[in-house]
């Protein structure tokens, strides 16, 4: 436990070769059984940076992953929402077939999809054409997905967004139960930051450039949250029963 997993050094990005970053000055490590949440206004670039990490925008500095992980197979993604092509007739059992990988879909042939629907109380979901689920619903089969080929680092952008309590609880409840297992690196971007404070580790604190990184302890600060909010914000309190 306690290996480094990434390691981000000087990371910048621009879009359309314009001067101005849209994110500079970002330098963090990942360890294996670390979760890091990620805070900041909209349009800070915390989902700018996922998509750095999973290189699929350009960016300058460094992105080194350790452990020889495999981008295509270690990775796991949930993007903040999914656009479905309502014209394309798909079950969430075929959309998660998609997301396993090949070693996955020889060794499993659909054990592990039911398997991980029974565990976030989802298997009524198995054969629902994908257009016809809420945005929870639609949360919880991207949890699902991201997390079927056993990642060794885990991206979560806003992984409840649109989700029921109940749904919120049970994916919360596994973020703690796989960082308590301590086999995978969690890096997940929200705006609850109470969550935040219960599930992080470290927080990294982004507004266009990295303000600040470290324990939730030293992250809550009130010079901080006005570098991040501006003077009016306020810390309200958000009551998660199971978590913790």
């Amino acid at each position: 436990m306690n290996e480094t997993l990434l390691k981000i050094e000087n990371l910048e990005i621009s879009f359309n070769g314009t001067s101005e970053p849209v994110v500079r000055d970002v330098s963090f490590e990942l360890k294996r059984g670390e979760a890091i949440g990620v805070i900041g206004p909209n349009g800070s670039g915390k989902t700018t940076v996922l998509h750095a990490i999973l290189n699929i925008i350009p960016y300058k500095g460094e992105i080194k992953f350790y452990e020889s992980i495999d981008k295509n197979d270690e990775i796991g993604y949930l993007p903040q929402k999914l656009e479905i092509n309502k014209s394309i007739a798909l079950s969430v059992n075929d959309f998660l077939k998609l997301n396993l990988n090949g070693k996955n879909k020889i060794a499993d042939k659909g054990g592990k999809i039911k398997k991980m629907l029974e565990f976030l109380h989802s298997e009524n979901l198995l054969d629902r054409q994908l257009i016809y689920l809420s945005r929870g619903e639609v949360q919880r089969v991207l949890f699902i997905a991201s997390l079927l080929n056993e990642p060794k680092i885990l991206l979560l952008d806003e992984p409840t967004t649109g989700a029921d309590p109940t749904a919120e609880e049970t994916i919360y409840n596994h973020i703690t139960e796989l960082k308590e297992k301590g086999e995978v690196g969690i890096i997940f971007v929200s705006h609850d930051l109470n969550i935040v404070h219960k599930l992080a580790d470290k927080v990294l604190c982004l507004n266009k450039k990295m303000l600040c990184f470290g324990a939730p302890r030293e992250a809550f600060n009130e010079s901080n949250l006005i570098k991040l909010y501006g003077e009016n914000m306020k810390l309200y309190e958000h009551e998660h029963k199971n978590i913790y």
